[in-house]
């Protein structure tokens, strides 16, 4: 990825969504545009929950689009604050390359929009870090290719 033209690099807020893709941005001598609507979808109210009770209420989400635990996040809310952005950005940047950085959740929430074969089985099999390729015509997803090993 490193020798592909880059035209612009954004990201969440949250550190370790900007770590994952500093070193590019560095490398490229392009700054990151940080945008809050990227930043990692709240699932509970203040306090975290269990793997177990964590991965029920991801998969519940997928099943459920206006589902969310108390002071949570549904799927359709992450939506309705994320999209803005990456269809603002086909958009604005139709035909180049942009780099996001983000988290597991909202990009499968993400990609969800655009193909909703891309749900809570495509969640759980992602790592942290992990990256992938999305190719778009327009607003329309054509291929999501992984390209961590």
């Amino acid at each position: 990825m490193n020798d592909k033209e880059i035209d612009l690099i954004v990201s969440s807020p949250y550190t370790r969504a900007i770590q994952t893709i500093e070193g590019i941005a560095s490398n490229k001598n392009i700054d990151i545009k940080v945008f809050e609507a990227l930043k990692e979808r709240k699932l509970k109210g203040s306090y975290k929950l269990p793997e177990v009770e964590r991965k029920q209420s991801i998969k519940k989400s997928y099943e459920n689009y206006d589902y969310s635990l108390t002071g949570g996040e549904s799927v359709k809310d992450v939506q309705h604050r994320a999209l803005p952005i990456i269809k603002d950005l086909l958009y604005e940047h139709k035909g180049k390359s942009i780099i996001i950085g983000t988290h597991g959740n909202v990009m499968t929430i993400i990609i969800n929009y655009f193909n909703q074969d891309y749900g809570y089985d495509f969640w759980k099999n992602t790592s942290k870090p992990d990256i992938y390729k999305l190719g778009f015509l327009g607003t329309e997803l054509q291929f999501v290719h992984r390209l961590w090993d």
